[in-house]
């Protein structure tokens, strides 16, 4: 992990969900313009205040009138929750009173819950666009990797959402690399710990009731034509400077077996070094997908072209 310091890789570390505070990326200094995720300073959780509206309404999409309860009362008011706890804690902390044990497990979770409810609503009000800028190179290139196409990738990722009871989620993985469509039924649950959100949608009915009222299937739809591109393309090449990868493995020979070295005299081995047992191409494969995290099959009861990703999958195996 190279490149990069301890406290922005906590910072980065976006989608550590169940019981770790779920932390949006940041623009580290001197980075390309473009390469930035989520702005730290601007955040609730730095400032201590609701982060500004980039729209106070969508036309076509969202009204104002659905936009600002949706701010003011449900991000604010996990902003609120999560600041009490936080404060709270930090108090009993710092003057060595304990606190019981239900109260302090209870602190706990409101501030995985709360803290992580701020972060997935400011990715998701700055994720959204009047006019959407078409996707840009670097993240439609990984989207078509990934899933095919890009409109293959819409149809599971609108399939994810209308199935979620709160977030679904483009994510990219530090560990493997990989892309995917996440289902979050709950603030602190269901996102791959330490993946990076680029594409975030609200799944709770105050997200849309005002507008749609039971009709989440056309809320979905509709958000699809309002992605802002241009801010989840920024959010993906800023996650992708950052990848965790077992020290022990360079990354250059990374899930290949090492190269056969040419022939020539015979070597006495150094006392030192323990001579290894030859290597069969199946170990070899075992060895190059060690740590990998697998790809999360399609839910059941999809679309054609949700079947189709499971599997191009398979074949990529």
């Amino acid at each position: 992990m190279s490149g990069i310091s301890r406290r922005d890789f906590v910072l980065l570390s976006s989608g550590a969900a169940a019981g770790n505070l779920l932390v949006s990326g940041l623009a580290a200094a001197g980075d390309e313009p473009g390469d930035r995720g989520p702005s730290r300073s601007g955040s609730g959780l730095v400032t201590g205040k609701p982060k500004p509206l980039k729209q106070q309404s969508i036309p076509g999409f969202l009204s104002a009138a659905q936009i600002a309860p949706h701010h003011t009362a449900h991000y604010g008011g996990a902003l609120n929750g999560y600041l009490a706890a936080d404060k709270r804690l930090e108090e009993s902390v710092q003057s060595g009173t304990p606190l019981d044990a239900a109260a302090f497990g209870a602190l706990k979770r409101t501030i995985n819950s709360r803290g992580n409810s701020v972060v997935l609503h400011e990715l998701y009000f700055d994720g959204m666009a009047a006019e959407a800028p078409d996707p840009q190179q670097d993240l439609r290139r990984a989207i078509e990797q990934r899933f095919g196409s890009l409109e293959k990738w819409g149809a599971d990722f609108t399939a994810s959402a209308k199935e979620a009871a709160g977030w679904a989620m483009l994510v990219l993985h530090p560990v493997n690399g990989k892309l995917y469509n996440v289902v979050s039924d709950e603030h602190a649950q269901g996102v791959l710990w330490m993946a990076a959100p680029l594409v975030v949608i609200d799944t709770y009915e105050h997200a849309f009731y005002i507008d749609y009222h039971n009709r989440k299937a056309e809320y979905v739809e509709k958000f699809m034509e309002h992605i802002d591109w241009t801010e989840a393309n920024a959010r993906y090449r800023a996650a992708s400077k950052w990848r965790l990868t077992d020290p022990a493995v360079p990354a250059r020979t990374r899930g290949r077996s090492s190269p056969t070295p040419a022939r020539g005299p015979a070597r006495t081995p150094s006392r030192s070094r323990v001579p290894s047992a030859p290597r069969t191409p199946a170990a070899g494969r075992t060895a190059g997908r060690a740590g990998r995290a697998p790809a999360f099959p399609a839910p059941g009861g999809r679309s054609a072209a949700g079947r189709g990703i499971s599997s191009r999958r398979k074949r990529m195996r």
